[in-house]
């Protein structure tokens, strides 16, 4: 059943199941029962977790055949994207890095000293 290959694609992208519960909004007993298959999932929730993990879920259903290259790629994709987040955030540290740089010359002033920095 699925619940094999949503566990499958999980750990092969490095996701917890208590990580998927938190992400998905749900108990973490709920996610285990899906992916040992005791209970049903509806389609809305299987596809938020085909959204995690960044896959179709006509591969979730087996439809199209799970291989190391379709894993990779969505692992690649998912490398690029926080990659992608990360540069961002260095470019917001930066922004920030100089405006507190210009606030420190305004406030030292002609004749001033400047604060130390820790």
């Amino acid at each position: 059943m699925f619940g094999a290959r949503i566990r499958q694609v999980r750990r092969a992208l490095g996701h917890t199941q208590q990580e998927m519960a938190r992400l998905l909004g749900v108990d973490q007993s709920t996610y285990s029962r899906w992916e040992n298959n005791a209970t049903t999932i509806r389609q809305e929730d299987l596809d938020r977790i085909a959204a995690i993990l960044r896959m179709r879920a006509e591969t979730l259903f087996g439809k199209e055949r799970l291989t190391v290259a379709v894993l990779t790629a969505e692992a690649e994709e998912r490398i690029r994207d926080l990659e992608r987040r990360l540069a961002d955030r260095d470019q917001e540290i930066q922004a920030l890095r100089e405006r507190l740089r210009q606030a420190d010359a305004r406030e030292a002033g002609p004749g001033r000293r400047k604060r130390p920095r820790a």
